[in-house]
């Protein structure tokens, strides 16, 4: 992470953007602030867990979202069940590759959002989704739709 860092701060600098600047003068403190949370956060698919995430008044939503979207995107990779958390149907983590989205799913709360996010990632790995989860889909019936995809 630190690398990505360094690599921030170098394009940071160098930007001739005028808003680059102006934005980074805004932040001012909590610059840092961000800094430290962001590399304090766990991105690891084998010690953080959705589904263990105290949610409520919490502090950077959209980073849950990019660390669970990550997380999925992790484990779509792996040929792996992931053992099902405390109450939860074991079917659908037994599931692996793609339909790990359904894993998502289950976080419950701001799901639609974590789905949004981890859903382009995971299907640009395994080259789309399983026509099983994308079959039903109106939009992808829609005559204008099969035109852009096959252009």
């Amino acid at each position: 992470m630190s690398a990505f860092r360094d690599d921030w701060e170098r394009w940071l600098m160098g930007e001739k953007d005028e808003h680059v600047p102006t934005w980074r003068a805004r932040v001012d403190d909590r610059y840092e602030r961000a800094w430290r949370t962001l590399l304090g956060t766990d991105f690891d698919p084998d010690s953080f867990s959705p589904f263990h995430v105290p949610i409520g008044p919490f502090k950077g939503y959209c980073l849950l979202t990019l660390q669970i979207a990550l997380w999925a995107t992790q484990w779509s990779m792996r040929d792996a069940a992931l053992p099902a958390p405390d109450g939860f149907p074991g079917e659908v983590f037994e599931r692996t590759g793609p339909h790990v989205l359904g894993w998502v799913v289950m976080i419950g709360e701001d799901a639609d959002t974590y789905g949004a996010a981890a859903g382009p990632l995971v299907a640009a790995l395994h080259d789309g989704l399983p026509e099983a989860m994308t079959d039903g889909m109106w939009i992808l019936k829609d005559p204008l739709m099969q035109v852009e995809a096959h252009s």
